[in-house]
């Protein structure tokens, strides 16, 4: 909490740690970082950001994904933002953005 700007900000940070499945030998991976933020005085100024990385793994091949994403606010809609990119080892085979709004309806 920032006493001086008013602002607070919790974040939450995950890592499952690697894990190996010994019936299948595949590994997984899995790690995030959660901020949620918010103004004081300001409703509005609700931020939350997630960013997360997965990977899958057995013998030489590897996949990893990648994903952040962001909502904020308005007085009428929700919007967020994604990105995604997917990766065969260390090569990005896919990747993927989009935007939307979505009406508050009250909330």
């Amino acid at each position: 909490r920032d006493v001086i700007n008013g602002k607070t900000t919790f974040t939450v940070i995950s890592d499952d740690g690697r894990i190996k499945l010994t019936g299948s030998g595949m590994e997984t991976d899995d790690r995030g970082v959660e901020r949620y933020s918010i103004q004081e005085g300001d409703p509005l100024s609700a931020d939350v950001s997630i960013q997360r990385t997965l990977e899958y793994q057995r013998d030489d091949w590897q996949v990893r994904i990648e994903t952040n994403s962001r909502m904020t606010s308005d007085a009428a809609t929700f919007t967020i933002n994604n990105v995604m990119h997917a990766y065969e080892g260390s090569i990005r085979v896919f990747s993927k953005s989009w935007d939307f709004s979505v009406p508050r309806d009250h909330v």
